[in-house]
């Protein structure tokens, strides 16, 4: 948020999943991600100082908009519009707000995606928010219409998406509730396909509910857990072939031999 200030703060007890947390709700005044009012509930965990969740009260108008993407061709996307109509804003408020950000190749310093029309991208390998965006629509639908559940941490709102990156790599980032997409390298190709960005995401849902770890059992069911997302996602929802992002050798997860043609780090 932008020229912020902290309206009040106060102890809440915070369980979504059935788990009683303690929490610091935060209100915040100042300007949203697209430069309109914004009055923000964050709550922040008191003992481990984690984001647990955040929801905004106001909300700026929604448009349906198009995209033609790396992957899949023509999409539809939704974004945000000023009252001229002068300038759009790839954020979606139907599906809790989520962004793309540009991270201008490894600068390291997010940059909102707006245009003049609501036209978002060209089909080449240039406009990657695209897909990004995509990505999180169906994903987020997935986990709405077929499992119930309204979000990654199941509150209603989302996270934002971050493209552009040096990496040739993807990941999920708690601290950010954020995912980083890597326009990729020479082992990939930019990894903003679907079963990428669902893995990511997916990353996400198991952080809010199992709290599965990097390690011994819990790696190896957190990494199924995400395949078998991926492969739902990919076959219940879209009912298209999955877009193999692999340019050389094989892919990995977290350093071992892929679990099928399509998995990567992260």
């Amino acid at each position: 948020m932008k020229d912020s200030s902290v309206l009040s703060r106060q102890l809440v007890i915070y369980a979504p999943d059935g788990q009683a947390r303690l929490a610091w709700e935060v209100v915040v005044s100042g300007s949203d991600s697209v430069g309109g009012p914004a009055r923000m509930h964050v709550l922040v965990d008191a003992h481990q100082a984690r984001l647990l969740g955040r929801w905004n009260d106001t909300h700026s108008a929604d448009n349906k908009g198009t995209g033609k993407s790396l992957y899949y061709g023509t999409v539809p996307l939704h974004d945000t519009v000023n009252k001229a109509a002068t300038k759009y804003t790839l954020q979606d408020n139907t599906r809790g707000g989520h962004y793309v950000v540009d991270m201008n190749a490894g600068a390291d310093q997010e940059s909102l995606f707006t245009a003049t029309d609501n036209i978002w991208g060209d089909g080449t390998m240039a406009d990657r928010q695209t897909d990004a965006a995509y990505g999180q629509n169906v994903t987020w639908d997935f986990y709405k219409n077929l499992l119930g559940r309204n979000g990654i941490a199941d509150d209603g709102n989302c996270a934002h998406s971050r493209v552009h990156s040096d990496l040739d790599n993807a990941y999920w980032d708690d601290q950010c509730f954020c995912m980083m997409y890597g326009d990729g390298g020479a082992q990939f190709k930019p990894l903003v396909a679907l079963d990428v960005t669902d893995h990511e995401m997916t990353h996400g849902v198991t952080s809010r509910t199992a709290g599965l770890i990097g390690i011994g059992r819990d790696k190896a069911t957190r990494i199924w857990y995400r395949a078998l997302s991926v492969y739902m996602v990919s076959t219940e929802t879209l009912a298209m072939a999955r877009v193999d992002t692999i340019k050389a050798a094989e892919g990995l997860y977290g350093g071992e031999p892929a679990l099928n043609d399509g998995a990567f780090a992260g």
